[in-house]
């Protein structure tokens, strides 16, 4: 299992395109991918959870990866994070 943090820095926080970047991402792999804050985590893999959880800035986002590819999910949502919020 991997763990990631990291502080949202966009103004808008986490709206439907970020949304839609991670969770398209997050299906290109077969690992689960969770993503959240503090106690609430959803399926990555799904933009209405996603956008449930409410990721603003300045709060900050965890993301979890458990399974056969996490290592490479790891790096991309990684990447991805990094460079778009």
């Amino acid at each position: 299992m991997i763990n990631y943090k990291y502080t949202i820095t966009k103004e808008f926080g986490i709206h439907a395109r970020p949304a839609f970047q991670l969770a398209k991402n997050a299906s290109d792999f077969t690992c689960s991918i969770q993503i959240g804050k503090a106690d609430q985590m959803a399926d990555a893999k799904d933009v209405m959870e996603i956008m449930g959880i409410k990721l603003m800035q300045g709060d900050e986002m965890r993301v979890t990866f458990n399974g056969t590819d996490e290592d490479k999910a790891a790096n991309s949502m990684i990447n991805l994070i990094k460079e778009h919020l």
